[in-house]
C-alpha cells in the first residue's frame, strides 16, 4: 500500500510539474508573442520615423512618414532703416521744430507661416500670420484646398486669400525687387479678401475666376458694412455684397514658378507671360448697407507682363478703376515699369517708374492729379540664387505735389490721403514736388 502511495505521490508530483512547466511554457510564448508585437510596432514606427517625419527640404516640416499628412513652417523678417525728406512742413503737434526730416528703424513685416496637407496631397491649407508694429498678431492667408484628381492643374480654394487681381500684389514680398512693392500697388491693393476660388494651371496658360466679398474684405464678420468713404482695399474694413473676380495668364517661355519672383538669375533661361483680370463688386442691395446711404459698385482692371533673361528680367502693368456711390463718381489709373540686372553674381540693380493718375474730383485745391515716382535701387544676395537671406538699399523720389484730396473718397484708395499705407511705402505726403526716401533693409525668408 506505501509504494502505490509513494507512486501516486510521484505521479501526483510529476504531473504537477510538468503542468507547471507547460504553464510556464505557455506564459512564456505569450510574453514572447507580446514583445514581438511590440517591437514589430516599434519597428514600423521606427520605419515611419526613418521616412522622413521631420525636417528641412526648403521648409522646416514634420509629416507622418507618408506623404499624407505635413506641416511646413516657414517666417519672414524684414528689418528696415528709413530716412525720410520733405519740404515746408509745419511744425509737429508738440511745437518746435518742424518736420521735413524723418528718421528711424522699423519692422515693416514679421511673419508665420504654416502650410501643408492632410488625408493626402490633395488637401491642403494655408494660414499666415504678421506680427503689427504695436505687437499684435493679424491673421492674413487662412484657407482650405482641393487640388482635382482628375483635372491635374485645377483647384478650389475657400478662406481669406488674394484676390487674383495685381500680379505685383501676388509676387510675395521677399521676392520683389525694391524694398517695397511700387505706390501704385499699394494704391489699388487688393489686400485680402474672403470668397472662394476656383483655378486651373496648364502647360500654356492659367485662368482663376473668384466669388468673394470684394477687395479689402479679409477679417470681416458676415455683416460688416461697406462705410461710405472707406471702401480702399484694404483699408475699409467691411465687405460687398458680392464680388466677382477673374483673371488669365497666358506663358510664352519658360516656367510657371519663373515668376514667383522678380529676380532672374545669371544661367536662366528666357521666359515671359502675359496676362489680365478684371474685378466688380457691388454693395447697398442687402443688409447691411452703406453707411451713408445709396448704393456702391466698383470695378478694376488690369494688363501686365513679365520678360525674364540671362540675369536680366523687365515688368510693366497697367491698372484702372472706377468707384461710384451716390452722387460721388471717380475714375482712378496707375502704370508701373520695372527692371534689374545683375552687375556680378550675388548683386543685383534695378529700377521702377510708376505713377498714378487720379481723378480731378477727388484732389485738394493746388494738389496735383498725376503723381510721378522713381526708385533706384541694389540687392546683395548673401547665398547666390537665393531669397533666403537679402539686403536691399533703395531710394524712392516723388516728382509732385502729393497733398491729400477733399473729403472722403469712395474709391480704391483710402480716406483722407493720396498716398497709401506709409508704414510700408515710408512716403509720408508733402505739399511740394521732391519728397525723397532712402530705405535700407535686411530681410531674412526660413
Amino acid at each position: 500500500m506505501s509504494h502505490i502511495k509513494n507512486f501516486a505521490f510521484a505521479a501526483g508530483a510529476a504531473f504537477g510539474l510538468a503542468t507547471g512547466a507547460m504553464a510556464q511554457n505557455s506564459s512564456l510564448d505569450f510574453d514572447r508573442a507580446y514583445s514581438a508585437e511590440l517591437s514589430a510596432d516599434a519597428a514600423a514606427r521606427t520605419s515611419q520615423l526613418q521616412g522622413g517625419t521631420a525636417g528641412n527640404d526648403g521648409f522646416f516640416y514634420i509629416g507622418d512618414g507618408t506623404g499624407n499628412y505635413r506641416l511646413n513652417m516657414s517666417g519672414l523678417l524684414q528689418y528696415r532703416y528709413t530716412i525720410n525728406l520733405r519740404d515746408d512742413q509745419p511744425a509737429n503737434a508738440g511745437g518746435g521744430t518742424d518736420d521735413d526730416t524723418t528718421i528711424g528703424f522699423s519692422i515693416p513685416r514679421g511673419q508665420l507661416r504654416w502650410h501643408g496637407n492632410i488625408v493626402n496631397p490633395n488637401w491642403k491649407f494655408r494660414i499666415q500670420g504678421e506680427f503689427a508694429e504695436s505687437g499684435g498678431l493679424t491673421l492674413q492667408y487662412a484657407y482650405g484646398q482641393y487640388d482635382f484628381e482628375n483635372m491635374e492643374g485645377g483647384f478650389i480654394r475657400w478662406g481669406q486669400f488674394k484676390l487674383p487681381i495685381l500680379s505685383e500684389e501676388l509676387v510675395a514680398p521677399e521676392f520683389q525687387l525694391a524694398a517695397e512693392r511700387s505706390v501704385v500697388n499699394e494704391f489699388f491693393s487688393q489686400q485680402y479678401s474672403q470668397g472662394i476660388m476656383f483655378g486651373y494651371m496648364s502647360d500654356s496658360f492659367a485662368v482663376h475666376a473668384a466669388f468673394s466679398d470684394g477687395v479689402g474684405s479679409g477679417n470681416t464678420a458676415f455683416n460688416g458694412n461697406l462705410l461710405a468713404g472707406t471702401a480702399g482695399a484694404g483699408s475699409r474694413g467691411a465687405e460687398a455684397d458680392y464680388a466677382l473676380t477673374i483673371r488669365a495668364d497666358v506663358k510664352l517661355e519658360g516656367d510657371w514658378d519663373r515668376f514667383d519672383d522678380f529676380t532672374s538669375w545669371r544661367g536662366d533661361d528666357l521666359a515671359a507671360r502675359v496676362g489680365g483680370a478684371f474685378h466688380w463688386e457691388s454693395a447697398g442691395d442687402t443688409n447691411p448697407s452703406i453707411a451713408a446711404g445709396g448704393d456702391y459698385e466698383m470695378y478694376m482692371y488690369t494688363v501686365d507682363g513679365s520678360v525674364e533673361g540671362n540675369g536680366w528680367n523687365l515688368y510693366a502693368a497697367f491698372v484702372g478703376a472706377h468707384s461710384e456711390s451716390g452722387a460721388f463718381e471717380a475714375d482712378d489709373y496707375g502704370a508701373i515699369v520695372q527692371g534689374g540686372v545683375f552687375l556680378a553674381e550675388q548683386w543685383e540693380l534695378f529700377g521702377r517708374w510708376d505713377a498714378l493718375f487720379i481723378d480731378d474730383s477727388t484732389i485738394a485745391a493746388g494738389a496735383d492729379s498725376d503723381l510721378h515716382f522713381l526708385t533706384f535701387g541694389v540687392n546683395y544676395y548673401f547665398v547666390p540664387m537665393s531669397h533666403a537671406a537679402k539686403f536691399t538699399l533703395d531710394t524712392v523720389w516723388s516728382l509732385n505735389n502729393t497733398a491729400g484730396p477733399t473729403g472722403a473718397r469712395s474709391t480704391v484708395a483710402g480716406a483722407g490721403s493720396v498716398l497709401p499705407d506709409a508704414r510700408l511705402t515710408q512716403l509720408l505726403g508733402d505739399g511740394d514736388d521732391g519728397e525723397f526716401v532712402l530705405r535700407a533693409q535686411i530681410g531674412i525668408a526660413f
